[in-house]
């Protein structure tokens, strides 16, 4: 209701693609509704949804209004690809980070949604991806934090059949769960938490952020067709 109340006072307004990428037309318009004045209240918030998914002209154009905000006007751009956006407009956000739904979330919403349909399937589903992530998890905790560095670069070539997508998002998630550790969060890789916590106390949460930044950059190569050993390079180098 508080949200209904807030559209029609002209306080909040939600961006979603209809299909494919989010165009330069379309931030223009939101541009050009961000400037005006609210009816009511104090500040205007713009949700954008899939905000990897704007072209890099529409980011661009997004940008001008980043770098001189309305004192009036809230932006709140999620996406699970963060690495999508420019690093010129990532820098002037703030980062909020959430962790993937437990099954019992998971269940809940579902049966919300889909009232009286079987999501029995949810088991079936976890259980197709379950070994795969938290063999990949085990690999990035062992390669990327226990190992030295200098035994990490010369056994690159062991890795270079890994998805490389697939070990970005993993590594993602494992920084995710090492700073949860500090910060009392919840854990994605539970089976881990004592590796997970002894390797937690090498690192600030600063450091550990910086690394994340990294870890989504090299996101950003692997979706510009880098080559995934130039990816892992990156990676063992930064990471």
């Amino acid at each position: 209701e508080e949200v209904l109340s807030l559209r029609r006072e002209g306080r909040y307004y939600r961006l979603r693609r209809k299909k494919g990428t989010i165009k330069i037309d379309t931030i223009r318009e939101l541009i050009e509704q961000a400037y005006l004045t609210p009816y009511t209240g104090k500040y205007k918030i713009f949700i954008l949804l899939e905000a990897h998914r704007m072209t890099e002209e529409a980011q661009n154009a997004f940008l001008k209004v980043l770098e001189e905000p309305s004192s009036t006007t809230v932006f709140v751009l999620i996406t699970p690809e963060p690495g999508g956006l420019l690093p010129t407009v990532r820098s002037r956000l703030y980062p909020v980070r959430f962790a993937p739904l437990g099954e019992k979330e998971l269940r809940e919403i579902l049966g919300e949604r889909y009232l009286g349909e079987d999501v029995s399937g949810i088991e079936e589903f976890n259980l197709l991806h379950e070994d795969e992530y938290r063999e990949m998890a085990e690999f990035v905790v062992e390669h990327f934090f226990e190992r030295d560095p200098v035994e990490r670069i010369y056994e690159t070539p062991e890795i270079r059949d890994v998805e490389i997508e697939l070990l970005v998002q993993v590594l993602r998630w494992v920084l995710s769960d090492i700073i949860s550790i500090k910060t009392g969060g919840r854990l994605i890789f539970p089976h881990l938490q004592e590796r997970i916590k002894e390797v937690s106390g090498r690192y600030t949460l600063d450091e550990l952020r910086e690394r994340m930044e990294k870890v989504d950059m090299a996101y950003t190569y692997s979706k510009q067709y880098v080559k995934p050993a130039l990816v892992y390079a990156y990676l063992m180098l930064e990471v």
